[in-house]
């Protein structure tokens, strides 16, 4: 899981040194090349694929998703936003800013929540389960709302380069790592590969609504979700036919 950060860090850095775009374009691109639907799709694939150790796969690609790759890619998204203003201005404003994220409050507040033990009142925790069932429509419709009317023209290198990077880089580099460091449990490795190989998170296009990348998000999103039933089913084979514990291990 900490490997979807050199991911994250490694895009980053290609994108904005390499292929000069912009802090922004960058930050978001290597999101959705470093982020995957842990939740959503990947937990419940690994779960039928392998069984328990899924639970803390999921755990630990939350944690590091959550608390790390994505307010990074936000931070960094912010200071090129804000790109030719002094360093001072741009700190004080990029904070701010990301104080009153409402994505931000909410890892902020589910992380200390679950750091502390604390337990909800229980009209609070329905309240809030029901807003954690309605976050996948929700988002869903906000995708088929962006994608009305968008022409993929110009774009199709940009959405076609998130999705390599997503279905493709991220699961091999995981794999890659995984042949190095080889004292690791079978099953996880399995598991960290199945979760690195689905798409990106589903908030992937309202995340980039604010820096003008919603309509390739949605399209990187739309294109990944259906390529990745071929994808996901050939790692579920690879799996269940142990060839990727051979490789890896």
């Amino acid at each position: 899981m900490v490997l979807s950060m050199a991911v994250f860090s490694l895009a980053l850095c290609f994108l904005h040194f390499a292929q000069k775009k912009d802090l922004q374009t960058s930050a978001l691109s290597a999101l959705g090349m470093a982020a995957s639907n842990s939740g959503f799709i990947g937990y419940p694939i690994a779960a039928l694929a392998i069984g328990a150790p899924a639970g803390l796969a999921l755990a630990l690609c939350m944690m590091i998703e959550n608390v790390i790759i994505i307010p990074a890619a936000l931070v960094i998204a912010e200071t090129g936003l804000q790109a030719g203003l002094p360093a001072r201005v741009i700190l004080r404003s990029s904070a701010v800013r990301l104080i009153k994220s409402p994505i931000i409050l909410a890892i902020l507040a589910g992380t200390a929540i679950s750091a502390f033990g604390i337990v909800l009142p229980s009209p609070i925790f329905k309240t809030v389960d029901m807003l954690a069932l309605a976050s996948a429509p929700v988002a869903l419709f906000v995708i088929g709302g962006t994608l009305v009317g968008f022409k993929i023209e110009g774009l199709r290198a940009e959405v076609a380069q998130i999705v390599l990077g997503k279905l493709a880089i991220h699961p091999v580099a995981v794999l890659m790592a995984f042949t190095i460091f080889a004292k690791v449990d079978p099953d996880l490795k399995s598991v960290a590969i199945i979760m690195a190989s689905v798409p990106m998170l589903s908030v992937y296009p309202i995340l980039g609504q604010r820096y003008g990348m919603d309509e390739v998000c949605a399209a990187a999103l739309m294109v990944s979700t259906a390529i990745s039933v071929f994808t996901i089913s050939a790692m579920i084979w690879l799996v269940k036919a142990n060839v990727l514990q051979s490789i890896a291990g």
